[in-house]
C-alpha cells in the first residue's frame, strides 16, 4: 500500500499551480475593450494602470453639426438650428484619465 501512494505522488498534477512571486503582486491585464457611455465611469487606465473614475468632456462632433444642418433645412433659421451644439445629449463625449490626462475612449453621437 505504501508503494501505491508514493507512485501517485510522483505523477504531475493535471492542474499545475501558478508560480508564486516573492513580494510582488500580479496585476490583472489591462482591458482595452471598455464600453464608454455618456457618463463618467470606473475603469483601469491603459496608460498608467490605475483604477480611476474618468473625467468627461463634451464637445460638438459631426452628429451635432449634421443635426444643425438638418434643422436649418427644415426651417429652424433664427438661431434655433444651433440648439444641438448646446445640448450635451447631442455632443460627443471624451473620457480622460484624471491621473495622467490621456484620452481613454470616446462616445460619438453617430
Amino acid at each position: 500500500m505504501a508503494s501505491a501512494s508514493s507512485t501517485s505522488n510522483s505523477r504531475p498534477s493535471k492542474n499545475p499551480q501558478p508560480a508564486q512571486t516573492s513580494g510582488q503582486q500580479m496585476k490583472p491585464p489591462l482591458s482595452n475593450n471598455a464600453v464608454y457611455t455618456r457618463v463618467a465611469r470606473q475603469v483601469t487606465c491603459k496608460y498608467c494602470g490605475n483604477e480611476v473614475q474618468t473625467l468627461i468632456d463634451y464637445s460638438p462632433g459631426v452628429g451635432a453639426f449634421l443635426l444643425c444642418g438638418s434643422l436649418f433645412v427644415l426651417g429652424f433659421v433664427f438661431g434655433c438650428c444651433l440648439i444641438p451644439l448646446l445640448l450635451d445629449s447631442c455632443r460627443d463625449v471624451k473620457h480622460y484619465c484624471p491621473n495622467c490626462g490621456k484620452l481613454l475612449g470616446r462616445r460619438d453621437l453617430l
